[in-house]
């Protein structure tokens, strides 16, 4: 504040110089005595208002999971700026890491004051799937999942291990949760495989003393059931074995306690 008129002057706070500078926390009157030459004397008062500041305040979700978007809103006074530049007294943000945004606030004393809310960005859980993703038709398969602390899987159930058993090709989708509320997603195709179709040729029919050669077909590894049983009589050794498409046939003779001896072995081409 300034004062004019005399030649000196004497404020109310004791001060002499013709000007003051004041930071009153009410309203405060100020008063100044003002002498001219002649030594003649007259007062002036005035009254500094102290405004109180605005209370600026700033709501919204103060965590939230990745990719995922919180509105901000302020409130207290009759103009905004934010941080980021936005007028308006709201703000939608969509923030990669954990950020800070700040709004001043200004009433319409055009008293100012600024709020500050830190948005903590969580990450996503990393939702997986293991289990065997290829099985014969009439198999089954465990699939167990991980990464978060719920599941919920396409089938409806919400254990973190299920067991399926398709009978076609099948897509199980699975949503993970963690303790922060967050989710993410996976997903496992399981094959289901036909089964060989396996046929075995040869004479059914023989007579007493004789041999027959038996042929298996439909797939590529095979195992005979019944050979190393007693029974046999045969003379002289045989294959077990045949057209396999390349495989290997095994040439095998009845010893002398019927069972079987593996003398050789022979590529089928």
């Amino acid at each position: 504040m300034t004062a004019s008129g005399g030649t000196s002057y004497l404020w109310s706070n004791g001060v002499t110089a013709y000007w003051i500078d004041v930071t009153p926390a009410v309203s405060t009157t100020y008063t100044v005595t003002v002498t001219d030459v002649n030594g003649c004397q007259s007062s002036s008062s005035i009254t500094v208002t102290v405004n109180p500041l605005p209370a600026a305040t700033i709501m919204g979700d103060s965590e939230l999971c990745n990719g995922e978007t919180t509105r901000l809103t302020a409130s207290g006074g009759t103009s905004y700026l934010w941080s980021n530049g936005v007028t308006a007294y709201w703000i939608d943000v969509t923030p990669a890491t954990s950020t800070t945004y700040t709004v001043t606030v200004t009433d319409g004393n055009g008293c100012q004051s600024s709020s500050s809310i830190t948005v903590t960005v969580n990450p996503l859980p990393a939702a997986t799937i293991m289990g065997d993703t290829e099985i014969c038709n009439g198999e089954s398969t465990t699939l167990t999942a991980g990464g978060g602390t719920i599941y919920s899987w396409s089938t409806g159930e919400t254990t973190g291990v299920i067991t399926v058993n398709p009978s076609v090709n099948t897509a199980y989708g699975l949503t993970v949760t963690d303790g922060k509320g967050c989710t993410s997603t996976a997903s496992v195709s399981v094959i289901v495989n036909a089964l060989p179709i396996v046929g075995i040729s040869g004479d059914t029919e023989i007579c007493l003393e004789s041999c027959t050669t038996l042929t298996a077909t439909g797939g590529t590894l095979y195992e005979w059931e019944g050979l190393q049983s007693n029974g046999y009589s045969c003379n002289g050794p045989f294959f077990v074995g045949g057209l396999q498409g390349g495989g290997i046939a095994s040439l095998y003779s009845v010893n002398g306690s019927n069972s079987l001896s593996l003398i050789g072995e022979h590529w089928d081409k």
